[in-house]
Parts: C-alpha cells; structure tokens; sequence
C-alpha cells in the first residue's frame, strides 16, 4: 500500500511541475501578444516588428534604418492606404491597428514545445471581432510571432 501511494504521489508531483512549466510558457507567449497590441495601438512599427521572429523582423529593421525611416508612424500612415479595407476586416488597417485588442483563447503546443499555434480573438474598431491563429516559435529562449492567420 505504501509503494502505491509513493507512485501516486510521485505522479502528482510530476504532473503539478509539468503543468507549472506550460504555464509559464503561456504566460510568456501572453506577454509577447500584449506588446504587440501596445505597439499596434501606438502605432509603433519598431514594436510591432520586435514581436516578430528575428528572421522576418530583421531585415525590415535593417532596410528602415538604410533608409533612414525614424517615423514609424509616418511609415505606418504612407502604408496603410495601400492596405485600405485591411483584409477582409472592413476597416482601414489603421483603424484596425489603433484599435486592436488580442484575448488568448487555446495554446497548442508542437512537439518540440518551440513551436505554438495560439488562436485568439482579435477585437478591433466598433467592437468587432475575428478569430485568429497567430503562430508563434521560441527562438534563443523568447517566443516571437511567426506568422497569424485570419
């Protein structure tokens, strides 16, 4: 009977820890998306781009800087016409931007647990809503946005 109830506790044990480890993954991935929608709601390009995978990120930061872009709200504004009706939202993507609050719904981890698909709800202008899976990999121990799918 004592060995039955040393296994058991040992799995509880396990099973506590590894649920506090998900945990903190959660947490961190949920911090990462509430500085992405402080960046979008300043209209921070710089911000926005830091939540994004170093590999997409980069790039677009070293071309800013080239050609020396250090408005990124006048950055924002000369691209957001171009993107009028942004998707299929109904609202010009700076109204979407300025507006957008993220509500973390379900995290499935892949495997490897450097990969996540965390689907949300992204409210945005008059209070409306769309569903969304915003992709995201842990690289060099940070969780980045990788991609979001609307």
């Amino acid at each position: 009977m004592k060995k039955q109830v040393r296994i058991l506790a040992v799995f509880l044990i396990c099973a506590i820890i590894l649920t506090a480890f998900s945990g903190c993954e959660s947490n961190e991935i949920k911090t990462m998306l509430k500085e992405f929608e402080t960046s979008c709601r300043n209209l921070d390009v710089r911000g926005m781009l830091a939540c994004f995978n170093p590999t997409i990120s980069d790039p677009i930061l070293t071309l800013m800087t080239v050609l020396g872009v250090d408005d990124t709200s006048e950055l924002l504004n000369n691209v957001t016409p171009m993107l009028n009706n942004f998707g299929n939202l109904g609202v010009s993507a700076e109204e979407f931007f300025s507006s957008i609050t993220i509500t973390t719904q379900k995290f499935d981890y892949g495997k490897d647990e450097t990969n996540c698909d965390v689907t949300v709800e992204i409210t945005y202008g008059d209070q409306r809503s769309v569903a969304a899976v915003v992709s995201c990999i842990k690289t060099q121990g940070k969780w980045y946005i990788s991609n979001i799918a609307f």
